[in-house]
């Protein structure tokens, strides 16, 4: 049988109690029981020592009354003196014989005296309160004896005074004592079993939530959170969990953008490439099936096959041009290069397609100089792009204006031109592959260009941006920091 945790803890703490209580219980019923019999020991050394200043006064009075005996009531006394002692009693001489104590009807006789309590009477008449414990010979029960010695007027010993009681006689303490113990012991090990269920029930509970929650991350329900707030180990395991899940809805996100980027990416190019290559194999399937003939028409179709080829190509070579740059792995290589004697190249490259619709370039160098590691080529490609949108957005005899300037710590490069503008719609998804605006001037472009200028301004740590007024102007801007 699985134990969860709350037992684990109930039955860890339980048995740490349990133990604790036997050790104490142990030391406490040893400690008791000894300190017990001394407190005896004690009471009893003081009985004995008692009687035997009695004896002594006693046997005093009845020197210096002739033997009488009687003076000071010391015979009702002596009647008393087992009574007194509540034990045994012994009063002996150095011989250890014992004496008769009183005369006529107040006259106290004794047992003999034993003979393991020899040794005892010997050390008495050393002027000692002597102690002697041990098994009795007809007795059983243990015993403690205590002899104390009687004084003349001369402080010479002249008997010893024994009392001996059984151990027995403390045996209703002790078990009062014991009784006690065991119900403190048994109220404290329940006390402790119900702390230590609230304690595990508290400490597991967070731990029930965080495995709540990694077991929806298992499930793919990455949007879960343990919704534990503590300022400690458990804290902070099941803050790294909820960070761990909002990762994996972020990756989770990200994958599935980037799948249906694939989808679309794969939808595109299946269009873009369906066109030409259905124009071109109805031309040949027309002129293979002698369908036409005549030299001129046959003259249009091959051009048509031509053009649409080399739209192809281009459509191809921009597609692996693409595909190159958005490679993290692709290296392409950086030299030292100045950025704006590149831009000043395609401007120069620029001006001579712009001749045909008689459009004037007009760029303009605030004495901006800006040296990058960067690959010259594709940096001029990227300000082509853009030239040739320009251009080709344009209508007769208009201008562009390119400009560069440093803003701050930034070089600021602006391409504007003043022709058919781009909608609101169209402008945040100019970058994206394959999007192409709506206007007759674009039907002849493949979508990429700007895509592929985008990426290379990344591979180059240079912000590019649109902004534009419909049928008034479009500014693409390049920043780039110093």
């Amino acid at each position: 049988m699985k134990l969860n945790i709350t037992k684990r803890l109930v039955l860890y703490f339980a048995s740490i109690l349990l133990l604790f209580a036997v050790i104490v219980g142990t030391l406490f019923s040893s400690m008791f029981y000894r300190q017990s019999v001394q407190i005896h020991k004690d009471d009893l050394a003081k009985r004995a020592t008692t009687i035997a200043n009695t004896l002594a006064d006693y046997m005093q009075t009845k020197k210096e009354a002739n033997g009488y005996g009687q003076g000071g009531g010391y015979g009702a006394y002596l009647k008393l003196i087992d009574d007194i002692a509540m034990s045994e009693v012994w009063i002996v001489d150095q011989k250890a014989e014992t004496v008769d104590v009183g005369t006529g009807k107040n006259k106290v006789s004794y047992t003999e005296l034993p003979e393991e309590e020899l040794t005892l009477v010997a050390e008495v008449f050393n002027g000692k309160v002597a102690f002697n414990d041990g098994p009795s010979n007809l007795v059983e029960d243990p015993w403690v004896s205590v002899g104390a010695p009687v004084y003349n007027s001369n402080r010479n010993v002249t008997a010893a005074v024994i009392l001996r009681t059984h151990l027995s006689d403390i045996d209703s303490s002790v078990k009062c004592g014991y009784h006690i113990l065991c119900v403190s012991i048994l109220i404290a090990l329940f006390m402790g079993i119900i702390v230590a269920v609230v304690i595990s029930r508290n400490f597991t509970k967070p731990l029930k939530n965080m495995q709540k929650t990694t077991q929806q991350l298992i499930n793919g329900v990455y949007t879960a959170e343990t919704g534990v707030v503590q300022n400690d180990e458990i804290g902070f395991l099941a803050g790294n969990i909820d960070i761990l899940a909002h990762r994996l809805q972020l990756a989770k996100e990200e994958s599935e953008s980037l799948e249906q980027m694939r989808k679309d990416y794969i939808s595109n190019i299946s269009h873009e490439l369906r066109t030409p290559v259905t124009v071109i194999r109805g031309s040949l399937e027309a002129l293979c099936d002698g369908i036409i003939s005549h030299p001129e028409k046959v003259k249009e179709y091959h051009e048509e096959m031509l053009l649409e080829s080399i739209h192809l190509e281009r459509m191809v070579n921009d597609l692996l041009e693409l595909s190159r740059l958005q490679n993290t792995d692709y290296a392409i290589e950086k030299t030292s290069v100045n950025l704006l004697d590149v831009l000043s190249d395609a401007v120069r490259s620029a001006r001579h397609i712009a001749i045909q619709k008689q459009i004037e370039i007009s760029y303009v160098n605030n004495g901006v100089v800006r040296i990058i590691e960067g690959d010259n080529g594709r940096l001029r490609q990227m300000f082509l792009t853009v030239l040739d949108n320009a251009i080709k957005f344009s209508d007769y005899g208009q201008k562009i204006e390119v400009e560069a300037r440093q803003v701050d710590r930034e070089i600021v490069i602006t391409v504007c031109d003043y022709g058919v503008g781009i909608s609101t719609k169209d402008l945040p998804f100019i970058f994206d592959r394959f999007y192409k605006c709506s206007d007759e001037k674009n039907l002849a472009g493949t979508g990429l260009g700007l895509a592929i200028a985008k990426e290379i301004s990344k591979r180059h740590a240079i912000e590019i941006s649109a902004t534009s007024i419909l049928d008034e102007k479009t500014v693409f801007t390049f920043k780039c920091t110093m």
